[in-house]
């Protein structure tokens, strides 16, 4: 036991070496793919593991003793979706500062973790030297870390027990259990004839072989069981090593393995209230290639709406309680079933398989609830189903005559304009399944069976049938109108007649330019200062995906010009000067944040009438704006905004 805590204590120099780091080469990955496991394609039709219910797979009470023995739990990967998921995970808690998750290695798991309480040291080495020797770093609540298949790494906590200690969540991107596809170092070591694991360690073959026989028994793995465990994958630093303080670190902080929780991207769903997403792809963590993260904080009672992706993923319940569904299962006879509510508290797990539709929901509607989604790719997309409806241009109604509502496209019209061009038509004997919908061409609002209107006219493609007095229809009979059409009749003419409606949406949406916003004086400004700078919105946190756009430009004048494209609506740009990525800024409010990055590179520069053509009258201080006179303060001369600051 003394030389396997020397082991742990030897993870402090694997991450001292270094830190210049090096742009990764391409390999970003954006579609996962399938890899067998070990269950053999069998396994129960489950897709939820309660791993807060289960016994600790792994239990060590003599470290830690004052929290209880820190405890690990894994999911079992034939306990769920067929044995066919492609994702695992690992739930640590009870860890306190100096007990560290021994060095080791996956042979074919790439690593994604997730801090929910306390401090925690990271520490891996590069087997190239790219991008950097090794990456060591310190972890705070919701930060996370990515550590590629195959790469040395371990874990430390540096935390006290009197102050909580630490917990956190490993996901792992195999099909594998963790520990069959886990290498732990000590084991790696006693395998290995004596002079070849002397030479390894840089000690002579007298002090291995005196030391040899604490964690010999290493030699024959058991690591994943309560009894006769010989390789333990938690073990704690020699006595002192950490007291009162574990040894200061040089922390990496070029395209480091792991990073704090303000490198996030915010997001906030459309007309979704009491939801609010956190996302870290390879743009906001560019060392993760293979790996990446949504959470989700959700109000008491909110609903995270339907959306499905382009990965597998492995959902987490941090705090609180969630009901979570999902369409289906994997590929097969599952893949179209019924949406199932399962509740799930913290420490529990979900599995979405690729391109399945889910949802969840905060289900006490009393305290609020955080989750995580670790995806199995480096930049995954997600399609909201609300979004999506609302641009589709065919669809409005489906063969079987069953209306599809466009929820979206009623939203956006609903924003600007008083009126509705939409009804539907429905029979009084089920009221719950609208027959079909028409589109008005007047300005308003049919709903229901009482009050039933058709279109005033048709294309000519379609036969116009007999309309009876729209003024008043006290019985219509609507399947006698579906016959007259005919299916493909009625979607032609839904087709046609959204297509009239969208069209006069987009104009209605349409504004002329403001010529205030090309006159004469605005300019550009570097009002972050001239170091590496991103852009935010409403704060450092705010970095809304619907507030600029993406594209690329050789330089940064290049990126300000295709902003300069539409004058009234550049606010400013974000550029990085090392991978060409332009950020076009168009945000409302314009940009009032910034941060400074981890990665280098980075500009952040305003467009608009910069503060220095605001000259102070009367000296600015403890001085309030009036017209002619004192007491002239009409409300038309000015504009209400909240602001967070001068600028």
């Amino acid at each position: 036991m003394a030389f396997m805590q020397r082991v742990a204590i030897s993870a402090l120099a694997l991450y001292a070496v270094g830190t210049l780091a090096q742009f990764l080469p391409p390999g970003t990955t954006d579609v996962p793919s399938p890899r067998p496991g070990d269950c053999g394609e069998e396994g129960p039709a489950t897709y939820v593991y309660r791993m807060s219910q289960e016994k600790p797979n792994d239990y060590f009470p003599a470290i830690c003793a004052g929290m209880g023995g820190a405890e690990v739990r894994f999911n079992d990967p034939c306990a769920w979706a067929h044995g066919q998921a492609q994702m695992t995970g690992a739930h640590f808690t009870n860890m306190c500062k100096g007990a560290t998750r021994m060095i080791h290695w996956h042979n074919q798991a790439d690593e994604w973790g997730f801090v929910s309480k306390g401090r925690l040291m990271t520490f891996v080495a590069s087997p190239d030297g790219l991008p950097w020797p090794s990456s060591t770093n310190i972890l705070e609540p919701r930060g996370v870390w990515y550590f590629p298949s195959g790469w040395l790494h371990g874990l430390m906590c540096v935390t006290p027990e009197d102050e909580g200690g630490c917990e956190f969540t490993i996901v792992f991107a195999s099909p594998q259990a963790a520990e069959p596809n886990g290498h732990n170092l000590d084991t790696t070591l006693a395998q290995a004839d004596n002079d070849v694991a002397a030479a390894a360690l840089g000690i002579s073959l007298a002090t291995y072989e005196a030391s040899r026989p604490a964690f010999g028994r290493a030699q024959h793995s058991i690591h994943y069981s309560n009894k006769n465990m010989t390789a333990p994958i938690v073990t704690a630093v020699a006595p002192g090593a950490c007291d009162p303080e574990c040894p200061p670190i040089h922390e990496t902080v070029g395209a480091p393995a792991a990073v704090q929780s303000f490198v996030e991207q915010r997001v906030e769903l459309p007309g979704v209230a009491g939801v609010t997403l956190y996302r870290i792809r390879t743009d906001q963590f560019p060392f993760s290639r293979t790996m990446s993260q949504e959470r989700t904080e959700l109000a008491p009672g909110a609903v995270r709406p339907v959306v499905w992706t382009t990965a597998d993923s492995f959902f987490m319940v941090i705090s609180g309680t969630v009901t979570v569904s999902m369409e289906g299962g994997i590929l097969g006879k599952e893949a179209h079933l019924a949406f199932v509510n399962e509740t799930l508290k913290a420490g529990d797990a979900a599995y979405f398989p690729n391109g399945r539709a889910y949802w969840f929901r905060e289900a006490t509607g009393k305290v609020p609830a955080e989750t995580i989604n670790v995806f199995n790719v480096g930049i995954w997309k997600s399609i909201e189903l609300g979004h999506a409806i609302s641009e589709m241009q065919l669809g409005l109604i489906c063969p079987s005559g069953t209306l599809i509502q466009i929820m979206g496209l009623l939203r956006r019209y609903q924003a600007s304009t008083s009126t509705v061009p939409l009804a539907y038509m429905e029979q009084e004997s089920f009221p719950d399944e609208p027959k079909f919908c028409v589109v008005l061409q007047q300005p308003r609002i049919i709903v229901g069976s009482k009050q039933q209107w058709l279109a005033p006219s048709f294309p000519n493609t379609v036969p116009k049938p007999t309309i009876p007095n729209r003024d008043h229809v006290p019985t219509f009979d609507a399947d006698a109108f579906l016959g007259q059409l005919g299916e493909a009749n009625l979607i032609n003419l839904c087709f046609v007649l959204f297509q009239a409606v969208k069209k006069n949406l987009d104009e209605t949406q349409s504004v002329a330019p403001d010529p205030g916003c090309l006159a004469e004086g605005r300019d550009w400004e570097a009002w972050a200062g001239l170091g590496n700078r991103v852009c935010r919105g409403h704060s450092v946190a705010e970095s809304d995906p619907l507030d600029y756009n993406v594209t690329s430009a050789a330089t940064l004048e290049e990126c300000k010009a295709k902003c300069l494209e539409d004058p009234c609506k550049c606010k400013g740009v974000e550029y990085n000067s090392v991978s060409g990525r332009c950020e076009v800024w168009h945000r409302e409010a314009g940009i009032s944040a910034w941060t400074e990055p981890q990665v280098q590179g980075f500009t952040c520069q305003r467009f608009g009438w910069p503060a220095k053509y605001l000259m102070p009258l009367d000296g600015g201080a403890g001085r309030a704006c009036r017209g002619d006179t004192e007491t002239d303060n009409d409300e038309s001369y000015y504009t209400i905004k909240d602001v967070m600051h001068m600028e």
